[in-house]
């Protein structure tokens, strides 16, 4: 049986917004660490991962005629790097796992670099708001990976994608609206996916990563409909209300008489 041991570590800073009449500036970033081990197949694996990104986004808004047409550019870069180590030992003739595998064992980095940039025109009514674009989707991405052979692989994909952007919004009223959405975006493959050594985790089917997958696009379309009822909305938290009275008030009772 496998015996795995792992420890991880995150941070995330919220994302920070700057303000003026024309340009909002959004910037954010997280950090995560992870140290594994994995005993398996007569073998003693120790693989360390982590991975931080960063991203700004800047938008750019400018009235082109009256009050309801709209220029909107919105300009974004964001980066993603992750690293992995992965070191695998074999039995030495004292019983103790320190001869390394290096067909098993390897160091991978990888630079996930994506921007984009979007113009978008917008018409603004008191019923409905209606916004057409067009975006331009760079990425690169670049891996590094050495082996404790001597042996290095250094790899740089480019990719482009451009797709259309429409947003359209209609309001029934003050507390009711329809609203359709459509979008492409572009993400990146897994370390697992990408870290090309050797993976025999399961003996039975042993994996080898890909270094040339190109980042996915995913096209995508959401619907919504809301309508918001206050007086529904009021009686159903009266209800919930009643309910956690009652069950405290049964706990209360319950516990009378029961030294502290």
């Amino acid at each position: 049986a496998d015996v795995m041991a792992e420890h991880t570590q995150s941070a995330k800073v919220d994302g920070c917004s700057f303000k003026c009449p024309k340009i909002v500036c959004i910037i954010g970033e997280s950090y995560n660490k992870a140290n594994g081990s994995i005993d398996a197949i007569d073998q003693h694996q120790d693989k360390k991962s982590q991975s931080g990104n960063y991203s700004i986004k800047l938008t750019y808004i400018e009235p082109i005629y009256g009050q309801s047409h709209f220029l909107e550019t919105d300009l974004y870069f964001g980066q993603t790097l992750r690293a992995s180590d992965k070191f695998q030992y074999n039995l030495d003739e004292e019983g103790h796992y320190t001869l390394l595998d290096s067909t098993y064992s390897n160091s991978f980095r990888n630079n996930f670099f994506n921007e984009y940039l979007e113009l978008n025109y917008r018409y603004l009514k008191d019923k409905y708001d209606l916004t057409i674009g067009f975006r331009a989707n760079p990425s690169q991405t670049r891996s590094t990976t050495h082996y404790y052979t001597g042996e290095m692989v250094d790899t740089l994909l480019t990719v482009w994608n451009f797709t259309p952007r429409m947003t359209f919004k209609y309001k029934f009223g003050k507390k009711e609206f329809a609203r359709i959405n459509y979008r492409g975006r572009s993400s990146q493959p897994s370390i697992n996916q990408m870290e090309p050594v050797r993976n025999n985790s399961n003996a039975m089917n042993e994996t080898v990563g890909n270094l040339a997958l190109r980042p996915a696009f995913a096209h995508n379309v959401h619907a919504m409909y809301s309508k918001f009822n206050q007086e529904k909305f009021w009686s159903i938290m009266e209800d919930r209300l009643d309910l956690c009275h009652e069950a405290l008030m049964h706990r209360h009772k319950r516990l009378l008489g029961t030294p502290s």
